[in-house]
């Protein structure tokens, strides 16, 4: 039988932690990478028994965090399972989900794929993550905030390369991601993180795009639009673009500017033809006599493809 592990990252989940765990419960081991908890956190990983460690680099005097990357990457390092599942402190996985997965693992028909994806919901959105993963020694994850499962074929410390779509797969299971008061005591901790990166990689599509959404959480789309014509010069056309320019669209109809808003939302079906609620802005803001054309978009559109889908009608 595949040995399933959850493995963590974790920094004063003190309220939020004990349902995460229990949520998880079944697997045949929780590895934990704690960055530097200082409330009853510890408590818990007693009552679970998890098998828990310090970030290395946090407890050197020269450092302070700077990649959660990094962290999960180490935590990784620390795992002997076959397959290894993610969670979040503030998250719970659906009821059934563990049984689930290890079904899957243990089964002739995934032999074949290195990762399954699963549903991701909070209140604003629904995303599709890689959340379980075989424990292989050229997987690991890339990027400062906001990490993304790459293949490095030479090791940790190699080149990387995008993992291949035919190695996911899909699954129905359910992830519900919580706000952690955690969240409120360091609000800033991720957009200080993406601004430290584009002072050295100033033209990172990547970077640029997740510092944008730090600015519209904070309903400043005068800043998110600032680095989204940064964003714009450099990244190719993908389904993040596509929302990126869905995001430049809600930002100018904030503003007032209705017509830059239907320009950005006519972008971002362009490249994306199934985004939904991009169809569903060009309605809205359209002359009530042609709203029917547009309303014919949005019962096709299937949001296949959409980065972030914020409407499930």
């Amino acid at each position: 039988m595949k040995k399933l592990e959850a493995f963590m990252i974790i920094k004063n989940e003190a309220e939020m932690l004990d349902d995460a765990l229990n949520s998880i419960h079944g697997v045949d081991k929780i590895t934990i990478c704690d960055t530097g908890s200082s409330d009853g956190t510890f408590d818990i990983y007693e009552k679970h028994k998890v098998n828990w460690f310090k970030y290395s680099k946090f407890n050197t005097a020269q450092y302070s965090f700077k990649s959660f990357s990094d962290a999960r990457n180490e935590c990784k390092q620390h795992c002997t399972g076959d397959w290894l599942l993610y969670i979040d402190g503030d998250e719970v996985y659906s009821e059934g989900a563990v049984k689930k997965i290890k079904n899957m693992i243990n089964s002739q028909w995934i032999k074949d794929f290195d990762a399954l994806i699963l549903e991701v919901n909070t209140d604003q959105d629904v995303t599709y993550q890689p959340r379980v993963i075989r424990n292989k020694p050229t997987m690991w994850y890339f990027a400062t905030v906001h990490n993304s499962l790459r293949v490095f074929p030479d090791g940790i410390d190699g080149p990387n390369e995008t993992f291949p779509a035919s190695k996911y797969y899909s699954t129905s299971i359910q992830v519900r991601a919580n706000v952690s008061p955690n969240h409120e005591r360091e609000p800033d901790r991720s957009l200080i993180l993406l601004l430290e990166q584009l002072d050295t990689q100033p033209f990172n599509d990547r970077y640029l795009y997740y510092v944008t959404r730090e600015w519209l959480n904070r309903r400043e789309p005068i800043k998110a639009l600032y680095y989204l014509n940064r964003y714009f010069k450099v990244a190719p056309p993908t389904n993040e673009s596509a929302d990126a320019y869905f995001l430049a669209a809600t930002c100018h109809y904030e503003l007032g500017d209705k017509m830059a808003a239907m320009e950005c939302a006519m972008k971002a079906v362009m490249i994306l033809p199934s985004f939904k609620q991009a169809w569903q802005m060009l309605e809205g803001i359209s002359h009530p006599d042609w709203r029917q054309y547009w309303n014919h978009m949005v019962r096709r559109a299937d949001n296949k493809g959409v980065l972030f889908i914020r409407d499930t009608k």
